[in-house]
């Protein structure tokens, strides 16, 4: 069973030719039909395949198809089908700080009614994301300004800048398979 960005490995050699250019189908019919993922492809040894745009599936089967500059053709299929179940939610993300509690000079210092989020200073703003495929890049917004771009673990911005009264935290998440996850959290904050 397959899910999510998943590495196509092969091996294919020729004695006359180093030069092999590779071909890469997939068939979600046992066969019957296929259809192209990738032409005229290096021959490396391996392909990262998205299967998020594809339906679920049982019948899944990979074909790696090479030529050399002689015309000389070759191909092999995966052995048997295989099946392809991508969850409804490949991409998920919720800030964990601040929310629901009072902060000062970045510390939690005591949970609030509600939802109700007061914070004194400056603030890390933290996230947990769950993904399937690896994350591109985190985004971190003040009142819909984008104010801090991450690619790298762990996901946590300090926001320190001169900032009175409410205002909306926004933070998106978009993953290599090009979903996108996004969580708000409107706060009261106090820092000269």
């Amino acid at each position: 069973m397959l899910s999510g960005v998943v590495v196509i490995k092969w091996d294919a050699s020729d004695n006359c030719d180093d030069n092999l250019l590779i071909n890469i189908e997939y068939s979600n019919d046992a066969g019957l039909t296929w259809h192209v993922i990738a032409t005229d492809e290096k021959n490396d040894g391996k392909y990262e395949w998205n299967t998020f745009v594809l339906p679920d599936g049982t019948d899944y089967m990979i074909r790696i198809s090479t030529s050399d500059d002689a015309g000389n053709k070759n191909h092999d299929v995966s052995n048997g089908a295989f099946t392809i179940s991508n969850p409804a939610t490949p991409l998920s993300l919720s800030i964990v700080k601040p929310r629901g509690h009072l902060y000062i000079m970045d510390r939690e210092v005591t949970p609030l009614p509600g939802n109700t989020t007061i914070v004194v200073g400056a603030i890390t703003i933290g996230v947990e994301i769950e993904s399937i495929a690896a994350i591109e890049k985190v985004e971190f917004y003040i009142d819909g300004e984008l104010k801090a771009i991450l690619t790298d673990e762990p996901y946590h911005w300090l926001w320190d800048e001169k900032s009175f009264f409410t205002h909306t935290i926004k933070v998106v998440a978009h993953d290599i398979a090009e979903n996108t996850a996004m969580d708000e959290q409107t706060l009261l904050i106090f820092n000269p």
